[in-house]
């Protein structure tokens, strides 16, 4: 009985971290959402370059979360993109055609992994939303 009320215990509390973590992933992504928006309307203005914005929301993602795997090779592939947009070599179109194909390729990956990372991707998954597709 007292085993029982152990495990029993115990798996609440492991409940209870995940759900804290998914809480704290989802305010993440909203502090990352509100930079993006900042940032864009510095760009619309000629403040910012979309690289130098690209940047900063790089900065901000770390300062919140940490580097992380799965986002760092997302944000390289964003700001490859930005630079390419800055030259003019690329049109927004294209780009947003390229992050899109990007972002499902990742999706493909994650599911195929055997176990998920212990850090949640967040700047991937707030990609993703800014993408209009489901978050990984």
């Amino acid at each position: 009985m007292m085993k029982t009320t152990f495990l029993l215990t115990l798996a609440l509390l492991l409940t209870g971290c995940a759900t804290t973590a998914r809480w704290q992933a989802a305010a993440d992504q909203t502090t990352l959402q509100e930079t993006a928006q900042r940032l864009a309307a510095m760009v619309k203005t000629g403040q910012l370059t979309k690289t130098q914005a690209a940047d900063r929301l790089n900065r901000e993602r770390l300062a919140l979360t940490g580097p992380q795997p799965i986002d760092d090779a997302v944000f390289a592939f964003y700001r490859q993109l930005a630079r390419q947009r800055d030259r003019g070599t690329l049109t927004n179109a294209q780009a947003r055609f390229q992050m899109q194909r990007e972002l499902l390729a990742v999706r493909k990956h994650y599911r195929q992994r055997a176990t998920p990372p212990a850090q949640p991707p967040v700047f991937t998954n707030f990609m993703m939303g800014l993408y209009g597709l489901p978050p990984l």
